[in-house]
């Protein structure tokens, strides 16, 4: 069997339309690609509850969503949480914020990892916990 020819192409002599030298090119922060993230992965009801995962299997909604960047910290609730419990949440959520270094800050444990479990499981025994950088 005859072997293919691989052509390349240089494309950076070609001259470019007037108009895309006037491009700019506006970089989504770390929060924005996070928002996105979390946005695409879930479907949400009008207070931002997580209501489906938006992929062809349908596994279970997580109870609880935690996202951090390096501008902060995001979270999300399912849409059947009791608002007292997901109040409990918000308020050791937003002390995730507070890290010595960056590398900590976004790669390190949660804080209060047995915090969390302990507010869900008051709610519901918790079955899995997942944590991880997707």
């Amino acid at each position: 069997m005859p072997m293919k020819e691989i052509v390349k192409f240089d494309l950076s002599a070609r001259p470019m339309h007037p108009d895309m030298l006037d491009v700019t090119v506006n970089p989504l922060s770390a929060g924005e690609v996070m928002k996105l993230h979390v946005e695409t992965g879930y479907q949400h009801d009008g207070k931002s509850r997580l209501t489906a995962i938006n992929d062809r299997v349908q596994r279970p909604v997580p109870r609880y969503w935690l996202g951090r960047s390096a501008e902060g910290v995001m979270w999300r609730f399912r849409h059947d949480l009791p608002d007292l419990l997901c109040e409990e949440l918000e308020t050791i959520s937003r002390n995730e914020k507070t890290r010595e270094t960056p590398s900590d800050y976004l790669f390190g444990p949660t804080l209060d990892a047995a915090k969390y479990q302990a507010i869900l499981d008051r709610h519901e025994q918790t079955s899995t916990l997942w944590n991880g950088p997707v």
